[in-house]
């Protein structure tokens, strides 16, 4: 268990490590900043999508389902 643990948190201190020694690009036309409108939109459209992108095969299936118990006879 304490294998599995350092085996996981060196690599992600690793990774820390290299990206603070990153230097800081300045804003050009090709950045995206986070303090706009369109950020937040963008942040918000993900969100919905993954979460309905979450629940979208249990909507699915659940008539599906209804509709094949219903044509064996059974019922909840």
């Amino acid at each position: 268990m304490l294998v599995g643990r350092f085996a996981t948190i060196l690599p992600a201190l690793a990774l820390a490590g290299s990206l603070a020694q990153k230097r800081i690009v300045p804003a050009s036309s090709a950045s995206l900043p986070v303090a706009s409108p369109l950020f937040v939109i963008m942040l918000v459209g993900t969100v919905i999508i993954v979460g309905a992108l979450t629940f979208f095969p249990v909507f699915v299936l659940g008539p599906i389902l209804d509709h094949l118990l219903l044509a064996t006879g059974r019922t909840f």
